[in-house]
């Protein structure tokens, strides 16, 4: 664990001054070191930085499905449409602070997969068991 200025105990006053002189200068960064938010320069030699991952907002788009095997791949770009079938159309209202009707769509996509989408715009003209466009919601 992280140790402050004061849990140091078989440190030398060299050391102590050094750390009270970065407080100075670096307020923040050296905090944050000393309290464990910030990894120290031993601990990057050691371990590195991972790369962020980028959660994808439709992974729905991104299987296809061949129809002969029977088998579903994921894709690695994906794709910005998929084909559907509208199993259920319905109106939905949302959590807590907001209030409104929205209406949402359970879309059956020919990948297979399932999903909930929802229908922008006033009116609309979706039925069930009617074909349409599912999009990524951007």
């Amino acid at each position: 664990m992280w140790r402050s200025e004061h849990d140091l105990t078989g440190a030398t006053e060299c050391a102590r001054l050094i750390i009270r002189g970065f407080r100075q200068a670096y307020p923040t960064s050296v905090d944050q070191v000393v309290e464990g938010i910030l990894p120290t320069i031993n601990q990057l030699v050691r371990k590195g930085r991972q790369p962020i991952t980028k959660k994808e907002k439709a992974p729905a788009l991104q299987f296809s499905h061949n129809a002969i095997s029977g088998l579903s791949r994921r894709t690695s770009k994906g794709n910005p449409f998929k084909r559907g079938v509208c199993t259920q159309v319905r109106t939905m209202t949302p959590k807590k602070p907001n209030s409104a009707l929205r209406k949402i769509a359970r879309v059956r996509l020919t990948n297979g997969i399932e999903v909930t989408a929802y229908i922008p715009g006033k009116g609309t003209t979706c039925k069930s068991t009617r074909w349409s466009w599912y999009a990524a919601a951007v």
